[in-house]
């Protein structure tokens, strides 16, 4: 069953938004100037805080010019990303190899700016 969150961004700060499945998102400029933001898979540490340690962007710096909004539909690339019929790797240079990340790992919505507010809609499930 899909259900419809809605949250309001403002900030750089990443927010933890769970690990549901994000079937399509819509995100509307609410500021008064031009917005860009970021949708991240990252670990759940990094939510309020400005840093990208092991972050791994799948939309960044995505630009809403100001009275504009920005649609989404994902393609199933993230289908059920965080349960147990799925794996997220990341590349580890040192051994050539893509690691399981294993747990401790979330969705991360964030402005790109600090001042900058957005209002997002995401069908889930």
């Amino acid at each position: 069953m899909a259900q419809l969150d809605t949250i309001q961004i403002t900030g750089n700060n990443f927010v933890d938004i769970g690990t549901k499945t994000i079937q399509s998102l819509i995100a509307v400029n609410t500021y008064s100037a031009d917005v860009e933001f970021d949708l991240a898979i990252g670990p759940t540490g990094l939510h309020d805080g400005t840093a990208t340690t092991n972050a791994i962007f799948v939309l960044k710096n995505i630009p809403i010019p100001i009275g504009s909004s920005f649609v989404w539909d994902d393609d199933g690339t993230l289908e059920d990303a965080f349960k147990g019929t799925s794996s997220i790797t990341k590349y580890n240079a040192s051994n050539d190899t893509f690691e399981a990340i294993t747990s401790g790992f979330t969705f991360l919505l964030r402005a790109s700016n600090a001042s900058e507010t957005i209002s997002v809609l995401m069908r889930r499930k």
